[in-house]
């Protein structure tokens, strides 16, 4: 009777997965608090962890950055882990994607590392674009193995990191096509994104407003750390070229090909990302090309190990950023609100978590971007009204609006720096619906209130919804007066286009008032000097009550 052969255990997918993870987890301290969009993602997933929401700032249902998977696994795993964990995934899974290229075992393990080596050297951790990576090669390698569902549900995981992923996405759905299993893949995609897309409202109680930080959010610059991906990327690229163009017929080898020339196309020649790791995702098809064109020509094998040894050396030696943490500026507990200049100048700070932290280019709040646009900063001013204020490098013109004053903002630390010295009030939830015409074509729908509450709180604010039918021509004033305190402010035209917006002001509340005594609050509107309408109420209480 013959012996039946034994099947020996192999282990390198293991070892690979393995020793990936240790090179994320050792690598990842270093970068993961480098100063850019990758604080914004920490953030969130900080917010997560404390409060249970998805937000930036507490309080404001915005989603910034279209990157959900990653914001909630790393609030569960940390940086560090999750960092691990998505080489991991990607290293075995272009393990397991060699064999579909020709390639030999040991140029699989060659491009397995480079994977696992590309994300730390191009300063990647903390970052949504690993784990999307890891998903696409899940993806694929199901492809590959005729899964077509579960295919589809990791691009559609991918999708949940970055939009990078749709075009990746695209490139599969014609790949599944020519398999004869596009609507398998396609319908799974689409049914697990349209499932993670309704738990996402169901977070955020149904108010799609959630997404406009999507429109409004803009990337910050890299860090300069990663000028080396530029020339290995261009190596690996040079090296899986002449392979492609070789096997360009084999489906395998054309769809890498296509990886490679599609992703490149988009980000690099249309929305022109920068930084390394922004371009990582072209990192698992160009080695699995070149690992052939290695395989076949072993000088260049040789070439191209001794190439990414020296650059990895040279990054650990010469690029690796010390790891510091930011300091906090200004250094006061008692700040709630700070704005600065641009989102960008967050990412050097140390914030704390219950601070509401504004951009004044609007990139972090729509609402506030929605102000720049219609030129009205006065309004904006008073809705937010920081404890600081940062203008370095900043429009003057926040200073020169009406506001400034109103909320008695004086020098702090700098002469680009302010503190607001009056304390201020909430807006109430209460509304006064006076529901008054000024014209044919301006309407006051609404006044909500944030009166003092204590004397250290000197300023009243108001919030006055309008409804015009027809776009103001002209600039137009709006002056709010009570008792012995008022405040008159010009708005350009642009700010009273047609459709429903808010105005905000707000003026010293006077000291008979706060004392008790009643006086009318007057609203004018005023046109060429000339007096368009008035509305007169006999006191606040009329609006309170």
């Amino acid at each position: 009777m013959a012996e039946r052969p034994t099947r020996r255990l192999d282990l390198t997918p293991l070892a690979v997965a393995l020793g990936a993870l240790m090179i994320g987890i050792a690598s990842a301290g270093f970068f993961v608090n480098l100063p850019d969009d990758r604080l914004i993602l920490a953030r969130y997933a900080a917010q997560l962890r404390a409060i249970g929401e998805l937000v930036f700032n507490r309080g404001e249902p915005v989603l910034l950055l279209a990157a959900p998977l990653p914001i909630l696994l790393q609030a569960l795993l940390g940086p560090e882990l999750l960092f691990g964990l998505s080489l991991a995934l990607g290293a075995i899974c272009l393990y397991a994607l060699g064999a579909f290229a020709a390639l030999t075992q040991a140029f699989r393990l060659l491009a397995a590392g480079i994977f696992a080596l590309a994300y730390p050297l191009w300063i990647g951790a903390g970052t949504p674009y690993p784990l999307m990576t890891a998903l696409m090669l899940l993806g694929l390698l199901s492809a590959q193995h005729g899964l077509w569902r579960w295919a589809g549900l990791a691009f559609a995981a991918a999708a949940l990191c970055g939009l990078e992923a749709l075009a990746l996405f695209a490139l599969m759905a014609l790949y599944a096509a020519t398999q004869g299993a596009a609507q398998r893949f396609t319908a799974t995609f689409g049914a697990a994104l349209g499932a993670a897309f309704l738990a996402l409202c169901w977070h955020y109680n149904f108010d799609l407003r959630f997404m406009e930080g999507l429109l409004t959010f803009r990337r910050a610059a890299p860090p300069a750390e990663d000028l080396l991906s530029l020339p290995i990327l261009a190596l690996l690229i040079a090296a899986a070229a002449p392979i492609w163009w070789q096997a360009r017929h084999e489906p395998f080898a054309a769809l890498l090909g296509a990886w490679i020339g599609l992703y490149l196309g988009i980000l690099g020649g249309l929305f022109r990302f920068e930084g390394g790791y922004t371009y990582a995702p072209i990192v698992p098809a160009a080695a699995l090309l070149a690992g052939r064109l290695f395989q076949r020509a072993p000088i260049m094998s040789v070439v191209g190990v001794g190439v990414t040894v020296s650059a990895c050396v040279i990054a650990l030696s010469d690029s690796m950023p010390a790891r510091a943490l930011p300091q906090r500026w200004p250094d006061l507990p008692e700040a709630q609100r700070v704005a600065v200049p641009r989102k960008d100048a967050l990412f050097y700070q140390a914030w704390r978590l219950d601070q509401q932290l504004i951009a004044l280019d609007g990139t972090l709040q729509p609402e506030l971007r929605r102000f720049l646009e219609r030129g009205d900063l006065h309004s904006a001013l008073v809705l937010y009204a920081p404890d600081l204020l940062n203008l370095a490098f900043a429009d003057d013109d926040w200073r020169y609006t009406d506001a400034f004053a109103a909320l008695n903002y004086l020098p702090y630390q700098s002469e680009r720096s302010f503190r607001r010295q009056s304390e201020i009030a909430p807006f109430s939830a209460r509304l006064y619906r006076p529901d008054r015409a000024f014209s044919p074509d301006l309407y006051l729908r609404t006044i909500a209130l944030a009166v003092p509450q204590s004397d250290r709180m000197p300023v009243l604010r108001l919030c006055l919804r309008w409804q015009v039918e027809r776009p103001a021509s002209r600039p137009i004033a709006v002056e709010i007066a009570l008792g012995t305190s008022n405040r008159r402010v010009e708005f350009p035209a642009a700010v009273f286009a047609a459709g429903s917006f808010e105005t905000y002001h707000a003026l010293a509340m006077p000291a008979e008032i706060a004392q008790g005594s009643k006086a009318p609050l007057r609203i004018r509107v005023i046109v060429n000097n000339g007096t368009l309408g008035e509305l007169v109420l006999e006191s606040l209480e009329t609006l309170l009550n």
